[in-house]
């Protein structure tokens, strides 16, 4: 298991919230619930990592996650996650190259992508 990846429960308002620039992680963190609404991949991760995260997105929805948040400074990444329905919010920095931008998995997104995602956390062909 890559222990880089971190990925947690939170509520879906708090959620929204964090997508809009109106949470800090901090907050977020220790505003936790045991019951996910929404899945917070802390930190989002290369290809290495790419199976570790879907695997514990994977359980969190399994345990009853709906949607999901999560940030992304690689435009390559951004682009990918836009034309996948989620929705771009706060813009960590100044904006421009290297910004981080909180992002916000909707329902239908996130089921599409669960939907995509083996149980080993690879994605079907």
């Amino acid at each position: 298991m890559d222990h880089s990846v971190c990925v947690l429960p939170v509520s879906a308002l708090d959620a929204l919230a964090w997508a809009r620039g109106q949470l800090h992680d901090a907050d977020l963190l220790l505003r936790t619930r045991l019951v996910p609404e929404a899945a917070f991949v802390v930190t989002m991760p290369g290809r290495a990592g790419y199976r570790a995260m879907a695997e514990q997105l994977l359980y969190w929805r399994s345990r009853g996650a709906v949607c999901m948040i999560a940030r992304s400074a690689h435009p390559v990444v951004q682009k990918h996650m836009e034309a996948n329905g989620y929705i771009a919010g706060h813009v960590e920095g100044k904006g421009g190259l290297g910004s981080q931008v909180r992002y916000f998995a909707p329902p239908d997104a996130f089921a599409r992508w669960c939907a995509k995602v083996n149980p080993r956390g690879t994605p079907r062909r």
